[in-house]
Formats: structure tokens, C-alpha cells, sequence
């Protein structure tokens, strides 16, 4: 069995994790660009922009959650199962439709917030655990700072 920090290295794996990392992060680039640019003519599209790239968000997020999970089961490790979990739950409600929950009506940048936090959480977890490659960590930590800038970046066009 692998273990989570023996990952075994294929030589293309840092190269297109990096790669496929970094074209994660266009949602959140073309929805921080069309925000700023705000063309009138267009208005339907930012905002269509930025309600996607608010599910995207809390996609990537499960999806980051689930690799947390991924290693908890493969290292036998519980502890791992507990972050993972809220972290998607957390994900589910930044989309959540308002008063689904009778009074939960958060504005855009309220949920969008929520995401910011909790990929800032997931991470400093991550780092906590210690369990991943040192490649990987740096890039989860470039990969973080980058969907948080990005994030905040959204967050003041929408106040602006």
C-alpha cells in the first residue's frame, strides 16, 4: 500500500498536477476580470459569471475536501474524515438557495466569503497533517493564495 506521503512519482506528475492546478484557477480569473470590467451591455453575463463561478468554487472545494478524505481512508487515519466533511458541507452552504433554510438569504459576497474561509481552512489543515510530498504543499499553498486573491478580488467588485 501507498502510503499518502510516498507518493509513488510518475515523471510527468508534479508537471500536470501543476499544470491542470493553475487551469483550475480560470473560473475564478474570468469571473474576477469580467466583474471589474462590468461592460453594461454584458451585465447578464457578469452575473451569470459570477453565481457559476460561485458553484465552481464550491466544487473544487468538495473536490479538495474528497482528496483529504481519499487520504484518510488510505492511511487509516479518522481524523481526516471529520475536516473533509465539513469542509464539503461548509461548500453546500455557500450555494445553498436562500430560505431553503427559513431566514438564510447571505449576499454573494457573504457566500463567497464562506468559500474563502473554508479553502483557507482546508489548507491550513492540510498543513497540520504534514502527509503530503513538499511539491505538493507548495503548490496547494501557491494554488490557495491564488484562489483567495482571486476570491477577494470578486468579493470588492461585487462591493464596489
Amino acid at each position: 500500500m501507498i502510503e499518502v506521503g510516498e507518493t509513488r512519482r510518475k515523471p510527468d506528475l508534479e508537471s500536470r498536477a501543476t499544470a491542470l492546478g493553475y487551469a483550475g484557477l480560470i473560473p475564478f480569473a474570468a469571473a474576477g476580470l469580467l466583474i471589474w470590467l462590468q461592460p453594461p451591455s454584458l451585465s447578464w453575463l457578469v452575473n451569470g459569471f459570477v453565481y457559476a463561478t460561485l458553484i465552481y468554487g464550491a466544487i473544487i472545494l468538495s473536490f479538495m475536501a474528497g482528496a483529504r478524505w481519499g487520504a484518510g481512508i488510505a492511511t487509516g487515519d479518522s481524523d481526516k474524515l471529520t475536516p473533509a466533511i465539513v469542509a464539503a458541507l461548509i461548500a453546500w452552504l455557500a450555494v445553498l438557495p436562500r430560505d431553503v433554510i427559513p431566514g438564510y438569504d447571505p449576499t454573494y459576497s457573504v457566500r463567497y466569503l464562506i468559500l474563502l474561509a473554508s479553502f483557507i481552512g482546508l489548507f491550513v489543515h492540510e498543513v497540520s497533517a504534514r502527509d503530503w510530498d513538499h511539491w505538493y504543499s507548495g503548490l496547494r499553498f501557491r494554488l490557495t493564495m491564488m484562489v483567495a486573491g482571486l476570491i477577494i478580488l470578486i468579493m470588492l467588485g461585487l462591493n464596489y
